[in-house]
């Protein structure tokens, strides 16, 4: 399938910006590129000549008037997508925002104010306002703070700032940033009790944050709608392409990895270039580089000594060093009927609802199985609380609108699972950075990503 039919085709927006002042007109120059842009401002001819070449491009309409007049507004498309308010004073600012909210209903509305002690006002209108230094302070210090980059200013070619509240019920509370392995995104500021929370890779989200995101407008809404429902659209929360590591697996998986990219919010196939003079590969570098939600691996057949934890299988080196989901593929799809492997009683919220996630993404069916062994293996107890896990994981699929099987298998974990996997087209496992397998306790997930005849989705967890 050629690339550019795997694309997302997105709504080009209009955008009314009033106010054609240096904030006004920066917001302009970098929409220009994204959306249709209505400037109202009382003296457009001026704004118009700072402008320059672009001013006369036909994605840009300029309107003469005072935002703050009912007349002007109503001069101004009644069919606009979203309203900057870039004014000043900020007593001006709030009056032109009074205005908006009567002429445009249901059109968000975006302002910036220099003092943040006015946001409540903003906030008792309906308006997302955006305090400018709470914002270029808390930008500035994710900047140094994070690896990954980040936008600066409202309204960016390439990006934007949105502002979403973490639900009580929402999936991401109590994660910390770093689990979520943000990628052309980034959190820029948690407002929490009235107070500024800079973010860092350990800062957990808690119910009720306000959380300021900034990246790529594309994808920016997705993840508002994740971090506040805690329902994802597969991949988007770690990336938008399917990363393939080499040109030869890229044939081999090419129909494979399309399906992925047709029923998924990944939007391309990206066949990753050789490090240069056979250097090593920093793969997660090269895997944020590309904006990567899932990479592609090959997994040969192990050895006796890697099957009993003697040596290290070929794939743990990047399982521990990717923090995006892993797709082994067998060509076993399309993916109707999903296995998420259960492998230990200690319940996996985190793999569990992306699991769920990619079975509503497909229209699959999903089951949840798991293995029990005889109790002098596993242990007393184990039994029961294996069907806690069964039934909790149940009522997670419940909760997303996701009718769910549980499936209790007896005997050998890896030959039980195995077997089971025959009835399926995807099988799915959750992955512990730093899982070590011994001669006394082989891994079950690596014997089992080694052995299927069925794809494989591997979902990255929390450090062991």
């Amino acid at each position: 399938m050629a690339q550019d039919s795997c694309r997302i085709e997105t709504h080009r927006r209009r955008v009314l910006v009033i106010g054609g002042g240096d904030t006004g007109l920066e917001v302009v120059r970098q929409l220009l590129d994204s959306v249709e842009v209505v400037v109202l401002d009382l003296e457009p001819e001026a704004v118009a000549a700072r402008l320059g070449e672009a001013s006369g491009g036909p994605g840009i309409q300029f309107l003469k008037g005072d935002g703050a007049s009912p007349l002007a507004l109503a001069d101004a498309p009644p069919d606009v997508d979203s309203i900057v308010v870039a004014t000043a004073p900020d007593r001006v600012t709030l009056e032109v925002c009074k205005a908006v909210g009567t002429a445009f209903k249901g059109a968000p509305v975006w302002a910036l104010t220099r003092e943040p002690a006015l946001l409540p006002r903003f906030a008792e209108l309906g308006v997302s306002a955006l305090s400018a230094p709470t914002v270029a302070a808390a930008a500035l210090a994710a900047q140094a703070a994070e690896k990954s980059p980040i936008a600066t200013c409202v309204g960016l070619r390439d990006g934007e700032l949105l502002l979403t509240e973490i639900l009580p019920h929402s999936s991401v509370v109590g994660k910390s940033l770093a689990a979520l392995s943000p990628a052309r995104w980034l959190v820029a500021a948690i407002y929490r009790d009235d107070r500024l929370v800079v973010p860092h890779g350990d800062t957990t989200f808690q119910e009720g944050d306000r959380v300021l995101l900034v990246g790529d407008h594309q994808i920016l809404p997705i993840i508002a709608r994740y971090l506040k429902t805690g329902h994802s659209e597969f991949p988007m929360q770690f990336g938008t392409s399917v990363a393939v590591p080499n040109p030869e697996l890229a044939r081999s998986a090419a129909a494979e990895s399309a399906y992925l990219v047709e029923n998924t919010r990944a939007d391309r196939v990206v066949v990753l270039a050789p490090p240069p003079g056979g250097e090593e590969r920093d793969l997660q570098a090269t895997l944020r580089g590309v904006g990567a939600g899932v990479l592609v691996l090959d997994a040969s057949h192990l050895k006796l000594s890697q099957k009993l934890g003697f040596r290290q299988g070929p794939l743990q080196r990047p399982l521990d060093a990717c923090e995006i989901p892993i797709l082994i593929p067998n060509g076993s799809y399309p993916y109707g009927r999903i296995m998420y492997a259960v492998i230990n009683e200690a319940l996996d919220g985190e793999t569990a609802s992306m699991a769920i996630d990619v079975a509503r993404m497909f229209d699959a069916e999903l089951t949840f199985a798991a293995a029990f062994p005889p109790e002098f293996v596993a242990g007393a107890g184990f039994a029961v609380q294996m069907r806690e896990t069964l039934a909790r994981l149940e009522a997670m699929a419940d909760a997303y609108d996701l009718k769910a099987n549980t499936l209790e298998l007896q005997g050998n974990p890896v030959n039980s699972l195995r077997k089971a996997a025959a009835e399926f087209d995807l099988v799915v496992l959750g992955w512990k950075k730093g899982s070590r397998a011994t001669p006394l306790r082989p891994s079950v997930e690596t014997n089992l990503l080694h052995s299927l005849d069925k794809s494989v989705l591997v979902l990255p967890g929390h450090e062991s």
